[in-house]
């Protein structure tokens, strides 16, 4: 018994030779508690408060993605923290530096994230930002698929102007098989057709390719 109340004097006055602070950072937020150690001098009540420290017990509790600041003479006020999110620009889609211009605008991660700005990635070239979310933009849409079948027509004449080639190296000399001979014809017939296929008629179909 006397052994716990020895313990209990000892835990008293290790608390009064220190007391319970708050260490700020460059920008005056709240990084963490810190003890500071009671004056070597004969001033009771008097601490040797760290750099950077006030004289403050630390904000509890302490939230996620919040920073806290001294407010008053007592208090705390928070304000968000999103300097390890990744951001995204709502006018393109593209990633934003932290502290980056853009159109003249800037964003340092800490506060109400502006509107120009957004925690999710653009999911395709044909998306728009509607205020909340990205949102499928039909005409940007429909100009992906037009690049996308002139791309394919494209690769398709190339291949149709590759198989075309020997058979007609083979008639000029005069030594084509029958056999070559109805392939070639059958090759400038698709080539013909391909070349009608218009991108932009999205519901237009591909002609079949030669056996």
């Amino acid at each position: 018994m006397q052994e716990a109340n020895s313990n209990e004097e000892s835990s008293m006055e290790n608390t009064q030779s220190r007391k319970l602070m708050s260490q700020l950072d460059a920008q005056g937020y709240f990084v963490g508690p810190v003890w500071a150690d009671a004056s070597p001098l004969d001033e009771p009540g008097h601490f040797l408060i760290p750099g950077g420290a006030i004289d403050r017990e630390p904000p509890s509790p302490v939230e996620p993605e919040r920073l806290y600041r001294p407010e008053g003479d007592a208090g705390w006020i928070s304000v968000e923290d999103f300097r390890h999110r990744a951001f995204y620009q709502t006018r393109n889609g593209e990633a934003y530096g932290l502290g980056e211009a853009s159109k003249g605008q800037r964003y340092d991660g800490i506060g109400p994230i502006p509107n120009w700005l957004t925690f999710e990635p653009r999911p395709n070239a044909w998306s728009v930002w509607n205020g909340s979310a990205w949102t499928l933009d039909d005409a940007l849409f429909s100009l992906e698929i037009t690049r996308r079948r002139s791309e394919e027509k494209r690769e398709k004449l190339l291949s149709a102007g590759l198989m075309i080639a020997p058979l007609l190296d083979a008639f000029s000399l005069g030594i084509a098989t029958q056999e070559e001979l109805n392939l070639l014809d059958m090759w400038k017939r698709y080539r013909v057709e391909l070349s009608r296929v218009d991108p932009a008629d999205h519901e237009a179909g591909w002609p079949d390719t030669p056996g």
